[in-house]
């Protein structure tokens, strides 16, 4: 059954990938009581996958509850019972950094970092960590940080991540990885108004992602690092500059996507916030003020429809922009 489930999630079909491995899972549950009847030690190991990968499922089609049921269980694995296993190890270190993503996404931070500091032991103790699966916790540990506005955790947690990354196997990817932490590394300076440092990170990581997409200006990475570099110019009062760059980015963001995407969303906030502030000093206050209206209503149908928590930091701004209004 479980083979099978992996051949449903291959093809993409996580629906019933999900009811096959959900079937696995009841069965191999169902023979454990079996032998923890019969006196015999309770197979903990070999279930341990196969709820990972159930939870992992339920995540992709954000149901977050099941999810969140899968990974606990493995995460209340008693090490003892997979002590001389480091792959099963660390499916218990991945089930907290997976239940620090479920908690992530509910924006409950505080959890999540809990879940991701966890995760971090867990794979240090095992003593034979994965890189790729160490700098993926690391980098959320970081960015929930972040979301704390806890600047200075969240930078050391970045820097530690860069270094593990120049550990690894030099390849193309790490050069990618570098560059997106680059850029959270850029967003920390930019909120501490350190925007000379913040730009210099913001270009260098622009040139190693536009290498890697061979230019392609309108490739979704490059789209969401010019981003970055607008909100700076907007920190820095060059608010036309910011706009046509906003303008820009939009236009090739709506080319290659269905138009309802989060990403658009997020555009048409900022946007909204920069009308704003242009409008102050301007003679075309009225106009200002009713574009920045229409920009905040775009963003509302497209988060409306997208269901996030109230909570989240999209409708957060979306609130404070509608205040104003």
């Amino acid at each position: 059954l479980a083979s099978l489930g992996h051949v449903f999630e291959m093809t993409g079909d996580f629906e019933n990938a999900t009811l096959l491995f959900d079937e696995a899972t009841d069965i191999q549950d169902d023979l454990m009581d079996i032998d923890e009847a019969e006196g015999k030690r309770k197979g903990t190991a070999p279930a341990l996958e196969m709820k990972y990968d159930t939870g992992l499922l339920y995540a992709k089609l954000d149901h977050l509850h099941d999810a969140e049921s899968f990974f606990k269980d493995v995460a209340a694995t008693s090490m003892d019972d997979i002590q001389d296993n480091p792959r099963y190890q660390s499916f218990v270190a991945n089930a907290n950094n997976a239940l620090g993503n479920v908690m992530y996404k509910k924006c409950d931070y505080r959890e999540a970092i809990a879940y991701y500091e966890t995760s971090i032991a867990l794979q240090k103790k095992g003593g034979n960590k994965n890189y790729f699966d160490y700098i993926g916790t690391l980098t959320n540990l970081g960015t929930a940080y972040f979301h704390c506005k806890e600047f200075s955790k969240a930078k050391l947690q970045f820097q530690e991540a860069i270094s593990e990354c120049r550990k690894a196997n030099s390849n193309e990817n790490n050069g990618l990885t570098i560059a997106s932490l680059w850029i959270k590394m850029g967003n920390i300076y930019m909120m501490q108004k350190e925007y000379d440092m913040a730009e210099k990170l913001f270009n260098d990581a622009l040139k190693i992602k536009q290498q890697h997409f061979k230019n392609n200006s309108s490739h979704a990475e490059v789209l969401l690092l010019r981003h970055s570099l607008a909100l700076l110019k907007i920190k820095r009062g060059l608010y036309d500059e910011a706009m046509n760059l906003f303008e820009d980015i939009l236009a090739k963001r709506k080319e290659s996507s269905d138009g309802d995407d989060l990403g658009i969303a997020k555009i048409y906030l900022d946007m909204c916030s920069l009308c704003l502030k242009q409008q102050r000093g301007n003679s075309s206050k009225i106009a200002n003020k009713e574009k920045a209206r229409d920009l905040c209503n775009l963003a509302e149908d497209i988060l409306v429809w997208s269901v996030l928590p109230s909570n989240h930091p999209y409708m957060l701004q979306l609130s404070k922009l509608q205040a104003k209004l």
